[in-house]
């Protein structure tokens, strides 16, 4: 039973890595252009650019804060919440012209994102033998980065095409589909819940 158990948490944890890897594509396609978005089209400075990274750092921090007071939502609603509400922020700032509404969004977005960082990375160090942590955790972040690149010169190419406000719905219509996903994809992830 205990191999058997070991086996299905290998499937997960690929099953984490794949959904993690496309949420680091769909993310940078907005991430990669967000800079030209906050020049463009909310006529920011350069300190006005940095200003507007300040709420995402406040809200980095709050999410994971949040994140370890969710111990009574079921793990697999918790993932797919965190993932939709980052979608859901990223394709409601792409419409925005409001630099005060974009930056509250994107706190809210990169909350989100590190309520999956921190649940994500509790749920593999409960799934992986100590003696294999690190090169599994070291693969695992190796697929979670090759996404970023991908999904940044993907966006590149829409914003060149279609314009940057359109990169940035395509992230966060790609977020929101991946988190609509995520309670299927990681159905049995609430069997190594534990928390």
């Amino acid at each position: 039973a205990e191999g058997f158990r070991w086996l299905w948490s290998q499937e997960l944890l690929r099953r984490l890595a794949l959904v993690s890897c496309a949420l680091g594509a769909a993310s940078f396609v907005g991430n990669g252009v967000f800079v030209i978005f906050a020049r463009d089209e909310l006529g920011l400075s350069e300190l006005g650019y940095g200003l507007l990274l300040v709420p995402g750092a406040f809200g980095g921090i709050a999410g994971s804060f949040l994140a370890a007071r969710l111990g009574r939502v079921p793990l697999r609603a918790a993932l797919a919440a965190a993932v939709l509400t980052s979608g859901g922020a990223t394709f409601v700032y792409a419409t925005a012209s409001s630099p005060v509404l974009v930056g509250l969004l994107a706190a809210t977005s990169l909350g989100a994102v590190m309520v999956w960082n921190v649940l994500t990375v509790a749920l593999r160090q409960r799934l992986i033998p100590d003696e294999l942590l690190g090169r599994v955790a070291a693969s695992y972040r190796f697929l979670v980065i090759l996404g970023m690149p991908v999904g940044a010169l993907i966006g590149g190419v829409i914003a060149s095409e279609f314009g940057v406000r359109t990169a940035l719905l395509v992230s966060g219509s790609s977020l929101i589909a991946i988190g609509a996903l995520v309670p299927v994809v990681l159905r049995h992830v609430g069997e190594y819940d534990t928390r």
